[in-house]
């Protein structure tokens, strides 16, 4: 049944959907309602009200780690045209005053010409904006251009440094360099917020390996309290659907399918699959 009879026919129930991939004959979303100027990220804290808006679904890469964009997207990626979003974000901001704009999508930059026009078209604009990002997709000139156009923020998953566990999750970096990037991006402009995602207990990951992770982000100026240089760091799990619970699964099953073991606690999952 398609997600169109679900709503016909208001049976509870998981039903078979379809993944739009041209996502510039969709309407835009529905924002009548008083909460909808209310929503901010405070990791980008640009002026309020915060237009936060999606330039595309999914992500090219095959992090094993990442699930919805393995379980929601099926590994399907649609991008939008930077016109039609530029026309989304003066339609939002004539409405409803917006005076600043948060790209929340998995990977934003995503294509080097798509980007470069993204940013003539926000230049034109004027508003600050942040997005969320890799570090290895874009060359530095983009960057630049980013910043140029208004660009206030920037957020990337780095999840760590160390190549060789990054291969273990299939991170798909494709530029051994990106930490020269982010000291670029650091040391170029420093009132430009920087949030980067790291993580622990990753397959293969030990403390000391961890620990130089740490070391790194500190000496590039990274802390909790450095609201221009924050960052966070996430347990890895292995969650049902993701390409990491299909290989550990395989040695871990029981293990793993016992969902207690996801509460959050000290003793993560992984932490114990690394044992």
């Amino acid at each position: 049944m398609s997600a169109l009879m679900m709503g016909r026919s208001q049976q509870p129930g998981i039903y078979e959907s379809e993944v739009i991939t041209d996502l510039d004959v969709l309407p835009y979303p529905f924002r009548d309602y008083n909460a909808a100027t209310i929503y901010f990220d405070p990791t980008m804290p640009t002026p309020r009200p915060q237009l936060q808006v999606y330039g595309s679904k999914g992500c090219p890469f095959k992090c094993t780690f990442c699930l919805w964009p393995q379980t929601m997207y099926e590994g399907i990626v649609s991008l939008r045209r930077p016109e039609k979003i530029a026309e989304e974000v003066r339609d939002c901001v004539k409405k409803y005053g917006y005076k600043s704009i948060f790209f929340d999508d998995d990977t934003f930059n995503v294509g080097t010409e798509r980007i470069s026009r993204m940013c003539d078209e926000l230049k034109t604009i004027g508003l600050p904006w942040t997005m969320m990002g890799r570090l290895d997709t874009s060359p530095d000139g983009l960057f630049d251009k980013m910043v140029d156009s208004g660009c206030v923020g920037m957020r990337f998953g780095i999840e760590t440094f160390d190549i060789n566990i990054l291969k273990n999750i299939n991170k798909g970096i494709e530029r051994v360099d990106f930490r020269r990037t982010l000291a670029h991006l650091s040391d170029s402009y420093p009132d430009l917020y920087l949030h980067v995602t790291m993580m622990k207990d990753l397959p293969g990951q030990t403390h000391e390996i961890h620990q130089r992770d740490m070391e790194i982000l500190h000496s590039l100026g990274f802390s909790t309290e450095n609201i221009y240089r924050s960052y966070q760091l996430s347990a890895c799990a292995p969650f049902p659907g993701t390409k990491m619970y299909e290989d550990l699964v395989k040695e871990k099953g029981e293990f793993l399918q016992d969902f207690r073991q996801y509460d959050g606690g000290q003793a993560t999952v992984m932490n114990e699959v690394n044992k």
